[in-house]
C-alpha cells in the first residue's frame, strides 16, 4: 500500500512537472511570437519612415525639374508637370505595399524618365536590359527611380554644363535573374565618380531600405564603369510575385 502511495505521489509530482514544463514551453511560445510581432513593427515602422522621407525628397526633385524650365521654356514646363502629374500618381499609390513586380517600378520609371527627357531632350538616351523572366521579380516600390535620379543629376547633367558641345548621355538599365537572386544594374557614362561623388539623400535610402527588408540576403555596390561613368548594382533575394 505504501508502495502505491509512494507511486501515486511520484506520478503525481511528475504531471505537476510536466504541466509546469508545457506551461513554460507556452510562455516561451508566447514571448518569442511576441518578440517577432514588435520586431516586425518595429521594421514596419521604419520602412514607412524611409518611404516617408524617399517620397518627399523624389517630390521636391521631381518639382525643381520642373520649376527649372518654367523660366525658359514654359511649353515644356507644361509636358514636365504632366509627365509630373502620372510619376505621382503612380509612385503615391502604392497602398504601403513593401515589395512590387519590377514590371510596376518599370512603369514608375518610365514616368520619371518622361519628366527628365523634356528637360534634356534627345541629350538623354536611356538603354534597357531587362530579360522577360525578372518582370515578375518583387521588388521594393521606388527602388530603381533615386539610382537613376542619380544618375542623370551627377553624371549625364554635369557632363553636358562642363561642356557644351558634349554627345548624348546614356543611362542603361539591366535586370536579370542569376541564381536566386535578382541583379540590376544602371549605369552611366557621366563624369564618374571623381568629379561627382555619388552620396545623398536617395542613395542612403535606399541602402537602408534594403538592409531592413532583405538582410545579408541583399547587397548594393557603387562603382567606376568603363570607359567612363559609374555604375550603381542592386542584389536581391529572387522572390517572384504571386501567381508568376
Amino acid at each position: 500500500m505504501l508502495g502505491l502511495v509512494a507511486t501515486s505521489a511520484t506520478l503525481a509530482a511528475a504531471a505537476a512537472a510536466a504541466a509546469a514544463a508545457a506551461a513554460g514551453i507556452a510562455d516561451a511560445w508566447r514571448w518569442r511570437r511576441t518578440a517577432r510581432r514588435l520586431a516586425r513593427d518595429a521594421t514596419d515602422a521604419r520602412l514607412a519612415a524611409l518611404g516617408a522621407e524617399l517620397n518627399a525628397h523624389f517630390v521636391v526633385n521631381a518639382l525643381n525639374t520642373a520649376a527649372e524650365l518654367v523660366h525658359h521654356d514654359p511649353d515644356a514646363a507644361d509636358r514636365a508637370l504632366t509627365a509630373l502629374g502620372h510619376l505621382l500618381r503612380a509612385a503615391l499609390g502604392r497602398d504601403g505595399r513593401r515589395e512590387i513586380p519590377l514590371a510596376e517600378e518599370l512603369t514608375l520609371l518610365r514616368h520619371y524618365l518622361a519628366v527628365e527627357r523634356v528637360r534634356f531632350g534627345e541629350g538623354l538616351v536611356v538603354e534597357w536590359a531587362v530579360e522577360p523572366e525578372a518582370l515578375v521579380a518583387r521588388v521594393p516600390p521606388l527602388l530603381l527611380q533615386p539610382l537613376v535620379e542619380n544618375a542623370v543629376r551627377h553624371g549625364i547633367a554635369p557632363r553636358r554644363s562642363l561642356c557644351a558641345g558634349a554627345p548624348r548621355g546614356v543611362v542603361r538599365i539591366a535586370a536579370a535573374r542569376d541564381g536566386a537572386s535578382l541583379r540590376l544594374t544602371v549605369s552611366d557614362d557621366g563624369v564618374g565618380l571623381a568629379r561627382a561623388p555619388r552620396a545623398g539623400v536617395g542613395l542612403a535610402n535606399v541602402g537602408e531600405r534594403l538592409r531592413a527588408l532583405y538582410g545579408a540576403e541583399q547587397g548594393l555596390a557603387i562603382a567606376a564603369a568603363a570607359p567612363r561613368g559609374a555604375r550603381v548594382e542592386v542584389r536581391l533575394p529572387w522572390r517572384p510575385a504571386a501567381g508568376a
